[in-house]
């Protein structure tokens, strides 16, 4: 099958979106490490802000396997992470 020599607004957001969700991994494990919290640390304050996720969870998103939750995304904000 031939590839379409065209991109539809809908290949620029997926693009944009993956690129964005890619880049918060890091930034949310870059001011972690900023603060000199490790992953068991980070996912502590965030079960005591209210946002229950395992260790192993906070590492697939870190390493760009998973992508994080709205949940998490404003729980970061509201304990400085993000």
């Amino acid at each position: 099958m031939a590839k379409p020599d065209y991109v539809t607004k809908n290949d620029i957001i997926c693009c944009m979106s993956e690129k964005l969700l890619r880049s918060t991994g890091k930034r949310i494990r870059a001011l972690r490490d900023d603060r000199g919290w490790n992953q068991t640390d980070f996912v502590d304050i965030l079960k005591k802000n209210g946002t229950e996720i395992r260790r192993s969870t906070m590492s697939s998103i870190e390493n760009d396997v998973n992508n994080p939750s709205v949940e998490v995304l404003i729980t970061n904000r509201y304990v400085g992470a993000v």
